[in-house]
C-alpha cells in the first residue's frame, strides 16, 4: 500500500498496471456487493408481497368499521385514537388551488391583467450554450459590452483502468 511516487516512464508504467489492478478488484467487489443487495432486495420483497396485501385488505375492512363506530371511540375534538395497538383516525388534507377551465387559458388571461401580476411566476436562466455561440455571431459585440468573454477549459488530470482482451484487468473486471 505504499508506493513511491514513480521517476521513469517504466515505473509509471507499473503503477499504471497497478492502478488497472485494484480498479478491476474494485469493480469485482463493487458487482458482488450489487448482488448481493439485489439478492436480499428479492428475498425482503417476496417476504413482505403477503404482507403488504394483508395490510391493504385490513385497512380495507377497518375503513367502513371506522366511519361507523369513530363517533364512540373518539374523544371531544379528536380526531384519532389508541385502539388495538394502533393509532385509528382521519386527516384532513392541506387547501389546494383547484382550477375551472384549462391552466394555459387561464395563465393567459393572467398575464393580460396588470392586477394578476402577483400570481404568475416568470422564470429566466442563461442560455449558456447559446450565448457563447452568440459570442461569435451577429450579436458578439453586444454580448462582449454587457461582460461576456471566453475562457479556456483547465487541463485535468485523469487516470482510469482500460480494459483490455487476455489481460489481468480484464479478468479482475
Amino acid at each position: 500500500m505504499n508506493h513511491r511516487a514513480p521517476r521513469s516512464v517504466e515505473a509509471g508504467q507499473k503503477l499504471l498496471q497497478r492502478y488497472a489492478l485494484v480498479a478491476g478488484s474494485l469493480a469485482v467487489t463493487e458487482a458482488v456487493r450489487t448482488d448481493a443487495i439485489a439478492a436480499a432486495n428479492q428475498a425482503a420483497d417476496a417476504e413482505a408481497l403477503p404482507l403488504v396485501e394483508e395490510l391493504k385488505q385490513l385497512e380495507q375492512l377497518l375503513a367502513p368499521w371506522w366511519a361507523e363506530h369513530k363517533f364512540k371511540l373518539l374523544s371531544k375534538g379528536r380526531k384519532s385514537a389508541e385502539l388495538g395497538g394502533c393509532e385509528i383516525g382521519s386527516r384532513m388534507g392541506g387547501t389546494r388551488l383547484a382550477l375551472a377551465g384549462i391552466e394555459t387559458d387561464v395563465i393567459e388571461q393572467l398575464r393580460e391583467a396588470r392586477w394578476a401580476r402577483p400570481y404568475l411566476n416568470i422564470k429566466y436562466s442563461l442560455n449558456r450554450q447559446t450565448t457563447l455561440a452568440g459570442l461569435a455571431g451577429q450579436h458578439g459585440k453586444q454580448l462582449r459590452e454587457l461582460g461576456f468573454s471566453t475562457s479556456a477549459g483547465t487541463e485535468t488530470f485523469f487516470v482510469k483502468p482500460v480494459f483490455q482482451s487476455a489481460t489481468v484487468s480484464e479478468t479482475a473486471a
